[in-house]
């Protein structure tokens, strides 16, 4: 019982459960156990299904195992997060925004509530920009403008780096000064307006955790590949074709095996 209240996730820890937390707990676990023997008794396991569910959950867990095991060796050094910081500088200039969404109707959709027609979508951006522009608040904008479910609006404002925002916001808000009013960018779906409060940068120091664990998975990933690699891995590209029914068997073959020294 003391190892399964260890194995419990946080916040539910051994040291948190009440006396009737543990009881419960206990008594979950003599019926999983004796079910799980009622099952054996009845051979439950022995069926097909059954058996390829426990053949998959064993391995689903040796494999996090694995994962865990090669996640904790792989070590990142301190000069390479410098070098991957000095090689993205730019990646964490940030700004920070109350930007103002303005939905588009789908082509040839004559419902309203899926947004606004291309030029009245165009028409309520530019209101938007020049009202922003001609020094009025965003709580002011939003008021003149009303509810609508056709125009989403920033209740507070953000703070977003380069790769979080789409390309051409980002080219239009990093360009704009400081006050500034950055738009109308055109997306498939909407029009944005943003107005720019500042720009800012994230230090190597308050980025160096994140940059650690992207490197590490990049780490991990390569192993994975080489694994897969070493393994000889090899898919079926027409088994993953959208419309199976009208899909060709794949004429491609697995590549032939090396020959054994």
């Amino acid at each position: 019982m003391e190892a399964l209240f260890a194995e419990l996730p946080a916040p539910s820890t051994k040291g948190e459960l009440s006396p009737e937390g543990r009881a419960h707990l206990a008594e979950l676990y003599v019926r999983i156990v004796l079910l799980s023997q009622q099952a054996t008794n009845d051979h439950l396991d022995s069926s097909p299904a059954m058996r390829h569910r426990l053949e998959m959950q064993r391995a689903r867990l040796l494999a996090q195992a694995e994962y865990d095991k090669m996640r904790g060796a792989a070590e990142v050094g301190t000069q390479e997060i410098a070098q991957y910081y000095a090689d993205h500088h730019l990646e964490y200039d940030t700004v920070q925004v109350r930007e103002f969404l303005v939905r588009k109707r789908v082509k040839d959709s004559e419902n309203a509530d899926s947004g606004l027609s291309a030029e009245e979508a165009g028409a309520k951006a530019e209101s938007i920009r020049k009202a922003l522009a001609g020094g009025d608040s965003p709580e002011k904008v939003s008021e003149d403008l009303g509810s609508s479910d056709v125009l989403l609006i920033d209740a507070k404002p953000r703070t977003l780096k380069r790769n979080e925002m789409v390309p051409a916001l980002e080219q239009a808000s990093f360009a704009a000064k400081d006050g500034g009013v950055a738009g109308p960018v055109d997306t498939p779906d909407a029009l944005l307006v943003v107005l720019v409060l500042k720009h800012g940068h994230i230090e190597e120091s308050e980025a160096a955790t994140e940059i650690g664990q992207r490197l590490r998975t990049q780490k991990l990933e390569a192993e994975l590949k080489e694994l897969e690699k070493k393994a000889g891995v090899w898919m079926s590209d027409g088994y993953f074709k959208k419309d199976q029914g009208s899909t060709p068997a794949s004429t491609s073959q697995p590549p032939a095996p090396s020959p054994k020294p």
